[in-house]
């Protein structure tokens, strides 16, 4: 139960700061890009260090859990470099704010599929918000020119 506990926490914490990175995003494109890189930096490096914590911590020999040590520091790597690198990012913040936010989803559709799977519980809402958050993230990164382009 713990580990289906930790699942659910893991997809809504994922959800909850893709929507708050959208919406900063949406909010103020053009007059804070570099704040809202460092942000979304720190939010990546935040969700890696939970990531690294829980792994070292519990060291659950699951499916879901397996992957978490390799995510964990992924993740702080890529905060780490967009927090250091805000001026240099801010040109590509947008294709690399929407492939997070793809395979975000792309996980989060995983974890769902295989809840269901493992678990036996009902997870559609889940899969809908997956499939919301991989649409969102490819409209963002199609719509990603036009926010790059206002930079320049």
């Amino acid at each position: 139960m713990k580990t289906l506990k930790k699942i659910k926490l893991d997809m809504w914490i994922n959800a909850i700061m893709t929507v708050l990175l959208g919406v900063l995003f949406i909010i103020k494109p053009y007059d804070s890009f570099k704040v809202i890189a460092v942000i979304a930096g720190i939010m990546i490096l935040c969700s890696g260090i939970f990531d690294l914590f829980y792994d070292l911590k519990f060291r659950l020999n699951t499916y879901f859990l397996q992957g978490l040590l390799f995510e964990g520091i992924l993740k702080c790597i890529l905060g780490i470099f967009i927090i250091t690198h805000a001026g240099i990012t801010i040109v590509l913040f947008s294709y690399v704010f929407s492939i997070f936010i793809i395979i975000n989803g792309v996980i989060c559709m995983e974890t769902a599929v295989c809840m269901k799977d493992i678990f036996h519980v009902r997870c559609t809402s889940y899969v809908i918000l997956s499939c919301i958050i991989i649409l969102a993230g490819i409209s963002m990164m199609f719509f990603s020119p036009d926010t790059v382009s206002a930079l320049h």
